[in-house]
């Protein structure tokens, strides 16, 4: 008879040889894989052993925005991300940002957190003040790193884009302000200056208002902002001052000139100021309704937009009438939604003197938007009056807006103004400057 335990040993010598071979091997591969765990985790937090580190201090990222083009700015500095307070964030400090980013880009400033609060992170960097050319927005005048007294809801941010087609304009040099500096024009995928020659006024005043101003104070010649390097675009310009891009003036021909550097063309624009309002997406006369408060341009809702508020509008630009108003088909254009609208009587002569309705609720109406009528020659408008019916007389002709002369100036003459402004007549002449210029 068999017992069925005959085929099967157990002798103690058997097992111990088994397990002698089997427990070295296990604790080698043990060893192995901590030591690959160990240096897969150097390399992720540091970059590499020996290797170049994934990041160097001053280089930015944008976080928040919808594409890689926009963003809450953030700045790498000694191993960790910052945000930027936004006191004297300006479109000169986005267009280092942005060139950090995509080399050649230039871009348009945001504050206030537009692209939300950045979270567990330090805000790194306050009053940055860019000439627009820095290589680093670590290179531009700042009041030291960590140094602030913001919160993250004054968190910066940018929007870049790629350089216009032929045309695009920029300021460079103006010390940290915006409105200011050496004209550059965008050409053959490259920037270059302006010569001053025959440079005045009007053209200033169409550099100013492409770039999104009311208008210009000052067209400096002799590189009063610096001389510029590389090409030479532009020469011998004859803007009227209502064109709508500096390439639409006369005697727009790109590299013909006789000029050097020291000969390029500055402009000092009129910084906006809370009330202001302007055009975008359009022409001199037509567009997309932005009103300037609190360092911001804000889109207008098409919400409860209507003829009075239109009038006042175009009044306030400086034409007698509108034409048309209605929606925008551009969406919001590039300002942010105001959350605040004007119930106008339409005699106002701008938008802040309305009635302003506080209305939280979302825009889904599109932004505003109208076309003024242009001036003709001989139209006259008042300036710088409480009320709509008072102000100092100006008379447009070709092209631009100039004033009267108080000599002889008496109640006839002002009752000539009132009249073609249709009032039924006038109460007073004023001289002397009476309504500052």
């Amino acid at each position: 008879m068999t017992k069925c335990t005959a085929g099967i040993n157990f002798s103690g010598a058997r097992v111990w040889e088994r397990l002698h071979f089997v427990y070295p091997v296990l604790f080698k591969v043990v060893l192995m894989v901590l030591f690959w765990l160990v240096y897969f985790a150097i390399i992720i937090n540091t970059g590499g052993v020996g290797a170049v580190p994934l990041y160097n201090d001053g280089d930015v990222r944008l976080e928040g925005g919808t594409t890689s083009l926009e963003g809450r700015v953030e700045v790498y500095y000694q191993g960790s991300w910052g945000t930027v307070c936004d006191d004297y964030w300006d479109d000169q400090n986005a267009m280092v940002v942005c060139n950090q980013v995509m080399p050649g880009y230039h871009g348009v400033h945001f504050g206030r957190a537009y692209f939300g609060e950045g979270l567990n992170i330090d805000i790194l960097l306050d009053d940055v003040r860019c000439l627009g050319t820095e290589s680093s927005l670590l290179n531009c005048s700042h009041v030291g790193m960590y140094s602030h007294n913001c919160i993250h809801m004054e968190d910066a941010g940018v929007r870049c884009y790629p350089p216009s087609s032929d045309g695009a304009l920029r300021l460079v040099g103006g010390g940290g302000m915006s409105y200011m500096g050496r004209v550059e024009i965008f050409h053959d995928r490259q920037w270059g200056t302006v010569c001053d020659d025959s440079w005045d006024l009007n053209d200033a005043t169409v550099v100013c208002r492409q770039l999104g101003y009311t208008g210009a104070r000052d067209a400096p010649h002799r590189a009063y902002f610096g001389a510029g390097t590389g090409a030479i675009f532009l020469d011998d310009l004859y803007c009227r001052g209502d064109e709508s891009r500096l390439i639409d003036c006369h005697g727009a021909h790109f590299y013909q000139h006789n000029c050097v550097h020291y000969e390029d063309a500055s402009v000092i624009c009129i910084p906006p100021m809370d009330g202001d309002v302007r055009l975008v997406n359009g022409t001199l006369r037509e567009g997309d309704v932005e009103i300037y408060n609190d360092g911001v341009w804000w889109s207008l809702c098409a919400s409860d937009w209507d003829s009075e508020d239109a009038t006042v509008a175009c009044r306030q630009l400086g034409f007698s009438h509108f034409q048309w108003h209605g929606a925008s088909n551009h969406g919001s254009g590039g300002g942010q939604m105001i959350s605040t609208y004007f119930d106008c009587e339409g005699d106002e002569t701008s938008l802040t003197q309305c009635e302003v309705v506080h209305d939280h609720s979302v825009c889904d109406t599109g932004q505003a938007t109208l076309s003024c009528h242009a001036p003709d020659d001989g139209d006259i408008r008042l300036q710088g009056g409480a009320v709509f019916n008072e102000g100092r007389v100006e008379v447009y002709y070709r092209g631009q807006w100039g004033t009267v002369c108080d000599d002889s100036w008496d109640q006839q003459d002002a009752i000539v103004a009132c009249t073609q402004l249709g009032f039924p007549g006038a109460v007073q002449a004023l001289r002397m400057n009476a309504f500052v210029e």
